[in-house]
């Protein structure tokens, strides 16, 4: 089981501390191996974990997770290094991406059963001793924080453009510049109206239509139900 492996593998990195979150069922449905008194001491399991506090702490050298496209957000966003494991098709294709752009490396699913812990304690222990995934994280950390500033940098830069316009009109919602029929929504409201009227008026027109064909259709059987001898009576 790779869950065994992997503390195995977290216990022989004791150059770092490693920080494993794993949520509170699972760690009580797979037993002792998950509970922290059979952890090495720089293994610290946990099951809440503030992904965004934790990737901004300056002290974090990787991130292992398994490719979401979130966590990689997160890992990119704060310039960490990656390692991945893929275990969906929508995660190979972010992990594919992830290697491309040089910020990480991954482990295949086959390691999962068999090598796992070496392949951990291996691959987990070079990314962290190269230099080169750091600095690539790092600068397309600054591009996305750059691309995406933050909401006080957003409302800073709104209220100078404001004062440098001399008006502040492009900051109102359109909602200020709408007839108050609109605002009230009195078109939509028409318009579902005009839909349920014009269905009840073709059901009834239907059904009106049905009635009187079908009224038609008793009188016609009516007549030609006479006998010959009645039919012979009108033309005397």
């Amino acid at each position: 089981m790779h869950s065994t492996q992997s503390v195995q593998a977290f216990s022989e990195l004791t150059l770092l501390r490693i920080v494993w979150h794993l949520p509170e069922g699972v760690q009580q449905k797979l037993g002792q191996w998950y509970r922290p008194v059979s952890l090495a001491r720089h293994v610290h399991l946990t099951s809440h974990l503030p992904l965004n506090d934790l990737l901004g702490h300056p002290n974090v050298r990787a991130f292992m997770c398994d490719g979401s496209l979130s966590s990689m957000y997160h890992a990119l966003w704060h310039g960490v290094p990656m390692l991945t494991v893929a275990l969906t098709v929508e995660q190979e294709s972010n992990v594919v991406r992830a290697l491309r752009l040089g910020v990480g490396r991954r482990l295949q699913r086959s390691h999962l059963e068999q090598g796992f812990g070496f392949m951990v304690e291996h691959t987990l222990g070079r990314l962290c001793a190269s230099t080169a995934y750091r600095i690539r994280a790092a600068e397309l950390s600054r591009r996305m924080q750059a691309a995406n500033p933050t909401p006080a940098k957003s409302a800073a830069e709104a209220i100078e453009g404001a004062l440098e316009a001399g008006t502040s009109t492009f900051l109102h919602s359109m909602e200020v510049f709408l007839p108050w029929w609109k605002v009230m929504m009195l078109d939509v409201l028409a318009a579902f109206l005009a839909i349920i009227l014009g269905t009840v008026a073709s059901i009834w027109a239907a059904t009106m239509l049905i009635s009187k064909a079908a009224a038609w259709a008793q009188g016609n059987g009516g007549r030609e139900a006479q006998s010959p001898a009645e039919e012979m009576k009108k033309f005397r």
